[in-house]
């Protein structure tokens, strides 16, 4: 019997990586907040992980018959950390304030250039108009990890090689 899943695989797809990247990113933020020795840092880690949130549940919210395509995770502990720290960068030190910062500028950079990709190709006005909200705010994400990381750990992310490239999440 066709569904969400067969009928729109690529969509499917797509939705899948976006979700996923949002929960990635809020773990991330939150993990950096709970390191930064900057109490403003501190507060702006949090903002995001909230902002990620927000995100996330705007994706289910607006496409409710795409989430229940995707496969269960129930009785998974702490999915999102575990698929992220597997699929994406194993040997990410999850202790480092600079490494969670470098791999969040990549993997919202990744997700500004997914959702682009997905406003041109939505099936629908409220799918399109979401994607471009979200990519818009991946790109005042990557400003805001761009001026933590200088205030944080010193210098400009762009110098630093591991921030080079974007992460698109998850690598499939």
């Amino acid at each position: 019997m066709p569904n969400a899943y067969t009928e729109r695989t690529p969509e499917v797809l797509t939705y899948g990586h976006a979700a996923m990247s949002e929960e990635a990113l809020e773990w991330i933020y939150r993990t950096a907040a709970s390191l930064a020795r900057d109490a403003e840092a501190a507060a702006a880690l949090g903002s995001l992980a909230r902002a990620e949130h927000e995100h996330r549940t705007a994706l289910s919210a607006t496409f409710p018959e795409l989430e229940e395509a995707l496969p269960s995770r129930a009785g998974h502990d702490d999915w999102a950390v575990a698929q992220f720290r597997r699929a994406v960068i194993p040997e990410l030190d999850v202790d480092d304030v600079r490494a969670l910062l470098v791999v969040a500028y990549r993997v919202e950079r990744g997700g500004g250039e997914l959702y682009e990709r997905w406003a041109e190709t939505a099936k629908t006005d409220e799918g399109r108009r979401l994607a471009e909200q979200l990519a818009k705010a991946e790109a005042v994400h990557r400003k805001t990890v761009a001026t933590l990381f200088a205030r944080t750990c010193g210098g400009s992310i762009d110098d630093d090689p591991q921030s080079a490239e974007s992460i698109e999440w998850p690598h499939w």
